[in-house]
């Protein structure tokens, strides 16, 4: 219902609100463990820090 005023939208508004919408449900029925929640963070923090020249 979130996403249905956005139908008529380009993929490239609707795909980032979709997927907003879809963690912040995650989130809030607590589908995800505060533990599952930092380890995801940590790990797309870790691909996102620029590592040692291989």
């Amino acid at each position: 219902m979130v996403l249905y005023p956005l139908s008529g939208s380009s993929i490239a508004i609707s795909l980032p609100a979709g997927g907003v919408v879809y963690l912040v449900a995650i989130y809030l029925v607590r589908a995800i463990s505060r533990e599952e929640w930092r380890l995801a963070r940590d790990g797309l923090l870790s691909r996102l820090r620029p590592g040692p020249a291989a």
